[in-house]
Order: C-alpha cells, then structure tokens, then sequence
C-alpha cells in the first residue's frame, strides 16, 4: 500500500493492492504448451493463518473496546470468508480461512516454510517498503521439484494445475501507524488495508474499479477506506474458490480486434445500464479473448488500453503484475515461457 493515493500492494513474494488477467482479480499465467491462461491458485480451498506478534503491534491504535489489532485481522478473512452473491444470503465461495496460531517464533520476513503469517515487524523493511508503500503479501508458489508433503507438510494435496500458491507473509510497514477504527488524519485504516493484502493471498491481483477492495490505491481519508466487497472482488473469490452463488457459469464472453488483429490486454469492463456503475473487468488474453463473469442484469461493454505508467492514468500495465509477468511493456508481444507469481506485489 502507498500513502496518499498509496498503491496498495500483493506480494507473490509481497503485495500492494490488486486484480488480474481474463478476470481482473485473478493470477493467471500463460502456458505456452495449452495456448491460454491457468489460474495460479491454492491447492486447497482451506488456508491456515498466522500471526507473529503478541499484544499489541507499536505501530497500531487500537481504538474503541475490544477491537485489538488481532481481531481486526480475523474479521477480515471473514469477509473473504463470507463473501455472498449481491443482493442475496448465498455464498459466493468456498474458501475457508482458519487460525492457526499467535507467536513471535514465527519468522518476520518473507520466508518459503508454508506458514501464511501476518506480521507488524518486518526486519528488512528498507528494502522491502519502497517509498509509500505501506503493506505487502509476499506470495510463493510451488518452485520446480515441489513435492506435497514434503516441501509443504501443511499441504498434501498435489497442486491440480501448473502453478499453485504454498506460501503467502502479509507485512504492514513497521514506520506507518494503523487504527483499529476510527483513524486519525496520518493513520491508516487496518481493516481496509488488511482485507486488500488477504485479497493477494487468496490469488487476486489489482482490479482497476476505483470502489473495488483490490483497487491499487487509497489514502488516510475515509474516501481511501474499503471493507465491503466490490461485485468484481465477490466475482474474483467465487472465480477462485466458487461456491454456489458465484458468477463463473453466467457473463459476456466476445473478443477485442485491432486492425482485424487480437489484441492483448485490453481492459474490458462491465457497466450496469441501470446505474452507469462500472461492475467487473477483465483483460484480454493473447488472442484478444475475454470473458466477463457476471451476475443477472443488463450491461455495456468498455474497452480501454491499459497506461504505461501512472503518468497517463491509474489504470497501468504496472498494476498488474500476473500480465507484466509474460509480456513486455506494451504488452506488444508474447513471451516465449510462463511465469509464475513468486515475488512482491505493491
């Protein structure tokens, strides 16, 4: 996360906000062999998380009674948890968080050992906190030779696709302060911040919806604060985990041509001809494709380029690190090998 207008960032070894390729809130990587994107996901719909301090973190306020810095963070993966299909009580997905336990044994920088904890102290936080960034989910997914149960004993399950998540450390900056609620000007919302990064360790990337959790940026005002669920951030968890009432059997599918050509990585998004609201997005894939995964309703079309840089707009190449991991700057042309999601999001 960033400060004012602070990009919030995953970690695939660390993480800012985030949403991805042919559904802007997943890691997806190209394979090469198949010709289309693989999920990169869990290998389990079941995670165990951790935290790495005990009492309360120097950098957190903890405002108002009974609302500690660990409790906060537990509501946050119940929001994931919980997410449901809009304007309904039916269960969107199927993830299940579990705590596993609070200790300082456990380590305080990024470290492949299959434990997913959620840490204040960070030693290299030089290094690992660039200039406004103020939280990262530091993802690794399964390295060449991994075996289930050995490499992971958390894990047995072998990972069904070509690139699973085993690992993921959420770090909040140790120089930034946070509030349990109720922020002060200078403090940052925990909960908001929290449920971002959770969004990275289930698999999402950065979604470019301005009221989306994933959304890569945000502020110490109220206007930067996110804990309710987007649609495009439920349409993303059901994506991943569905449940019974995710999107994943419903959408628009069609293709974005240029010059009677595919072309890669668009930005494609869903408007609710009702309200004009932007409702999910997506990118597309090599070949143009896209699919938008939606809910009953009467939607427009928009397609729009993704920006170089931040000097042209908020939605930028750079805020996607599952498309900027197989394709060069422009997205011009198609790398020659996958990739998978090890390394830091912001």
């Amino acid at each position: 996360m960033n400060r004012q207008r602070m990009m919030l960032a995953a970690v695939a070894v660390v993480g800012i906000f985030s949403a991805a390729a042919l559904l802007a809130t997943n890691f997806q990587i190209y394979e090469i062999s198949a010709g289309n994107f693989a999920i990169t996901q869990w290998p389990t719909s079941t995670i165990t998380w951790n935290l790495n301090f005990l009492g309360t973190p120097a950098n957190v306020t903890e405002n108002g009674s009974g609302i500690t810095a660990s409790t906060v963070i537990g509501d946050s993966f119940s929001t994931w948890a919980n997410a449901t299909e809009p304007g309904t009580s039916t269960l969107a997905t199927n993830v299940q968080f579990n705590f596993g336990a609070q200790n300082l044994s456990f380590p305080q920088a990024p470290t492949l050992d299959c434990q997913n904890v959620v840490g204040f102290a960070d030693p290299n936080a030089g290094s690992d906190f660039p200039t406004g960034v103020i939280a990262f989910a530091e993802i690794t997914t399964t390295p060449s030779g991994f075996v289930p149960g050995a490499n992971c004993p958390s894990y047995t399950t072998p990972c069904p696709i070509s690139n699973c998540i085993v690992d993921v450390d959420i770090m909040f900056n140790p120089s930034d302060t946070f509030a349990t609620s109720s922020a002060s000007t200078g403090q940052y919302d925990l909960e908001s911040v929290a449920i971002h990064e959770i969004g990275h360790l289930a698999g999402l990337d950065h979604s470019n919806i301005a009221h989306a959790v994933m959304y890569p940026y945000g502020d110490t005002s109220n206007i930067g604060v996110h804990q309710a669920l987007s649609t495009d951030d439920i349409v993303g968890i059901g994506h991943l985990f569905p449940g019974p009432g995710s999107a994943d059997g419903n959408g628009i599918k069609g293709t974005v041509t240029l010059n009677s050509s595919g072309l890669y990585a668009a930005d494609v998004e869903a408007i609710d001809a009702t309200t004009g609201n932007v409702i999910t997005e997506t990118l597309t894939d090599p070949s143009g494709n896209y699919h938008l995964r939606l809910y009953d309703g009467t939607y427009y079309v928009y397609v729009q380029p993704l920006a170089p840089s931040s000097s042209f707009g908020p939605t930028t190449i750079a805020n996607f690190r599952g498309q900027a991991g197989f394709g060069d700057n422009n997205f011009s042309s198609i790398p020659a090998n996958p990739t998978n999601y090890t390394g830091k999001y912001y």
